[in-house]
């Protein structure tokens, strides 16, 4: 649940009741904004891992943001499996409910690795509160102090990428993993193993 964004988004869609799970501190955060915004009375932060947690009654949607660096990498998709078997109605729905691994040849000259800085983040959490109170109406100012902290504390360099721009592709794109988590085992997502071949346009080297 992390901060609670997407419980705060699912009971103004209109859900009856909505369980927020959050394992780590960042639970407490999420109870400050639930109450920030009034909506004690629909959604209950449960804090603990789904595997410990206990909820009094079975669910009829799951919606998680468990895509972890190239989907798998330090993602959550197994605890949402789990939560699936466990906790969700027959019939039920997971959102996102399917997932799709690409890969693409690319290629940019002098491509370096990007890091981010103390005051871009500031930017973009500004940009963040603005957004959310300007589209959806909910306030999450409550947490800026948290987050300021945060990115003074751990933000050194560790955050690191490249930007592409379509034109670095050599060819197209291959998928080389299709996830339904409707009817994934623990199995499938354990490890990718697919053979597959890539067309490299000449005139793109």
């Amino acid at each position: 649940s992390g901060t609670g964004v997407l419980a705060l988004f699912a009971a103004q869609a209109g859900a009856r009741k909505v369980y927020a799970v959050e394992a780590s501190e960042a639970a407490k955060l999420a109870k400050r904004v639930v109450a920030e915004n009034c909506l004690e009375n629909v959604v209950t932060v449960v804090q603990g891992t789904i595997e410990q947690v206990d909820l009094p009654e079975q669910v009829d949607v799951i919606i998680s943001e468990f895509m972890g660096h190239f989907l798998l990498r330090e993602s959550m998709i197994d605890s949402v499996l789990y939560a699936r078997d466990k906790f969700l109605k027959r019939g039920g729905a997971i959102y996102p409910s399917r997932a799709r691994m690409y890969l693409a040849p690319a290629f940019c000259e002098g491509m370096e690795l990007n890091g981010t800085s103390y005051s871009e983040e500031m930017q973009k959490w500004g940009h963040f509160l603005a957004g959310m109170r300007e589209s959806y109406g909910l306030d999450f100012d409550c947490l800026s102090t948290d987050f300021e902290k945060e990115m003074q504390q751990e933000l050194h360099g560790i955050n690191q990428g490249v930007e592409l721009e379509p034109h670095h592709l050599l060819g197209p794109a291959v998928c080389v993993k299709e996830i339904d988590l409707l009817k994934a085992s623990m199995d499938d997502v354990k490890r990718v193993s697919q053979s597959f071949t890539m067309d490299i346009s000449p005139e793109n080297l």
